[in-house]
């Protein structure tokens, strides 16, 4: 079992916390012996042992560090998906060297390829070694929207959001939106970038055709699909074959990854204008191609949020993004009628709501409106957890982009409708109106509230 990941904190005794890490990676550079936090890393001649592995947070750019667990000669750690082959591990470790194949390893320091597992040699004084097999699981941390507001069903501003089960009373869950930038290269000055600390993600800070660190210089360029990928491509070799920001993995971001630095509470454009300035509340590509028309691309609208399909021949932006790509989606159903998504560590009733029984065979489906909707996933019972309606950014989550064919979801939520299910997401420019996502045809899209549609709750 993995540690928990705590927020980083000055605590020089947590593993999790900055502290911690800025006082490995000194005593490693220091040469120091000794116990730090009862951890002994003074060695002995035939001393050869890992005492601690972890992915600091402030060296990796991350908003949280990823501890590994330890049993025997294995460690295994999660780590965001966009870092896994370019992540700089911290260790504690009390022979005299430790080495990854012939080179040696500091500390703070070496980064390495985690995208395969990855042996540490550790080198006694009495010439004996002891390996250890790293292995680095992708996750997939998910964003809060952004919305902090709430909205009647007439889509009245509420005075408060304590206990109305929207999106907005749920500040920071399931992840707090994490940004840095827009920041210049160390290596290309003219070059701004912004890094998505929760999840490892590093984005061109301006829309193609825009640059500066305020993205006042030229003009932002719309262009058909294939461009648009061309146009990011082409960072890679930019700076003389350096890449842009020292880059060399720039591509279009995948429909999720481009939903997920959405901002819905604003509109117009729906982003956190400090991060990504001058941007256009207008339609930007993904890379993800709808499964069910391979002439058509997911398009996500900075107007409002919504995402739609269109064929490569439609003028959109383009926002580039360099990171690893994600991995595929992967659940454990936990024989409750709970499932949990491996990759974002949410649990999600197995059933929609009405329905039940392994194959969610027994009963009818439930279609309520939205305010109700929020009062059945608070009200439910089930497996001891606390329920809540999904964010549109959890619910979207679910989507299996892969899928030709409706319901566009893993067959582990079986009988699930080929219809819209509510979120708790209100549309921020119209509040009357809820997000709700297609798993008939892969949109987000919104609807007045008064509607009835179905339902999953999900759990943290």
């Amino acid at each position: 079992m993995l540690l928990a990941l705590q927020p980083l904190s000055n605590n020089a005794c947590d593993l999790n916390s900055d502290a911690f890490s800025d006082s490995l990676f000194a005593n490693s550079i220091l040469g120091n012996a000794g116990a730090h936090c009862g951890i002994n890393f003074t060695p002995t001649p035939t001393s050869k042992e890992i005492s601690v592995f972890l992915f600091a947070g402030s060296i990796n750019s991350l908003s949280k560090s990823y501890v590994g667990t330890i049993s025997g000669t294995s460690i295994a750690v999660k780590l965001p998906y966009a870092i896994r082959s370019a992540a700089i591990p911290s260790f504690l470790y009390d022979g005299v060297s430790i080495t990854v194949g012939s080179n040696t390893q500091t500390s703070g320091i070496t980064l390495n390829n985690f995208s395969n597992p990855v042996t540490y040699k550790i080198n006694a004084a009495d010439g004996s070694t002891k390996s250890y097999t790293v292995t680095v699981t992708p996750i997939t941390p998910i964003p809060d929207t952004g919305q902090t507001s709430c909205w009647d069903a007439a889509g009245t501003l509420l005075g408060s959001c304590t206990g109305t089960g929207q999106d907005g009373a749920y500040d920071i869950i399931p992840n707090a939106r994490s940004f840095t930038g827009p920041t210049a290269s160390s290596s290309y000055a003219s070059d701004y970038t912004t890094r998505d600390t929760l999840t490892g993600l590093l984005w061109k800070s301006c829309t193609e055709g825009l640059s500066g660190v305020a993205c006042t210089n030229g003009v932002a360029t719309t262009q058909f699909w294939t461009a648009s990928a061309s146009l990011c491509s082409a960072l890679n070799t930019a700076n003389a074959g350096g890449g842009f920001a020292g880059k060399t993995n720039w591509r279009l971001p995948t429909v999720n990854e481009l939903a997920n630095i959405a901002n819905y509470q604003s509109a117009s454009p729906t982003l956190d204008a400090a991060y990504f300035p001058a941007s256009l509340g207008s339609g930007y590509w993904s890379y993800t191609q709808n499964a069910s028309n391979l002439a058509n691309y997911w398009y996500l609208n900075y107007l409002n949020g919504t995402i739609g399909d269109f064929p490569d021949a439609t003028a959109g932006y383009a926002r580039c993004v360099s990171g690893d790509l994600p991995p595929p989606q992967s659940f454990t159903d936990n024989g409750d009628s709970t499932v949990t998504d491996n990759n974002t560590n949410l649990v999600w009733t197995k059933c929609s709501d009405g329905l039940s029984g392994s194959s969610c065979a027994s009963g009818g489906l439930n279609t309520p409106v939205w305010a109700t909707a929020l009062t059945t996933c608070n009200s439910l019972v089930l497996a001891g957890k606390t329920w809540r309606l999904p964010n549109v950014n959890e619910l979207r989550s679910i989507m299996d982009y892969s899928v030709a064919a409706s319901p566009l979801i893993n067959p582990v939520f079986p009988a699930t409708a080929g219809n819209q299910y509510w979120s708790s997401s209100s549309f921020a420019t119209g509040a009357a109106a809820a997000l709700l996502a297609y798993f008939n045809t892969g949109s987000i899209s919104n609807l007045a509230k008064g509607n009835v549609k179905p339902i999953r709750c999900i759990a943290n």
